[in-house]
């Protein structure tokens, strides 16, 4: 049993990679293309587990130039033509699962690739990736911090840790947030992935 982690920051990487935006600012964030990334990946097996790590600087000006803006959609743009041979099921706009232990129990229950987007209506957004394909070894992504490797933990291990994890409060790295604080009161989106057929 193990809980493994790669830290990455994606707001290191754009402001060390050059990158700007149309204002010639740093951009925000990249977080919908990096999970965008990261589940196409798993669907088609070439994320390994720790692969965050393989992301360079150099790779950040064309995650920058395939990213859209969060804001005012709930999905991966493009994902069906990307993944034809797996459908869609989107729960989108949900108020039934607010807190962040429903969408762990959802995510944990539903084996698939999942992508949940915490939205403040034009105020930022943030989105993350899981894998639970295979409950003895549940990947999570988020693009702030990195990715975590649940290998052979059980499943109240997880629930804990992601419950600690928003709160700010799971293993510190270099970029901790409180998103509990920051998205208490958002817009939320779960999206699953699963094989069709």
């Amino acid at each position: 049993m193990a809980i493994t982690s790669e830290h990455f920051s994606q707001l290191y990487m754009l402001k060390t990679s050059g990158v700007k935006d149309k204002d010639n600012k740093t951009p925000g964030g990249v977080c919908l293309e990096l999970c965008r990334r990261f589940i196409l990946g798993r669907v088609v097996d070439t994320w390994k587990p720790g692969d965050i790590k393989k992301i360079k600087i150099r790779d950040m000006e064309a995650i920058y130039k395939a990213h859209k803006p969060l804001a005012g959609y709930r999905g991966i743009p493009g994902v069906e033509s990307d993944i034809e041979t797996f459908r869609k099921r989107s729960l989108t706009g949900f108020r039934d699962i607010g807190g962040r232990a429903d969408v762990i129990w959802f995510v944990l229950e539903n084996p698939g690739w999942h992508l949940y987007i915490v939205d403040l209506e034009g105020f930022g957004a943030h989105s993350f990736a899981f894998d639970t394909t295979d409950l003895e070894d549940v990947l999570f992504l988020d693009p702030n911090q990195g990715e975590w490797r649940f290998a052979n933990e059980n499943l109240d291990t997880i629930i804990n840790w992601w419950i600690a994890f928003w709160e700010g409060k799971h293993e510190p790295g270099p970029h901790t947030y409180n998103y509990s604080r920051d998205y208490k009161k958002s817009y939320k989106s779960l999206s699953s992935y699963v094989k069709s057929g």
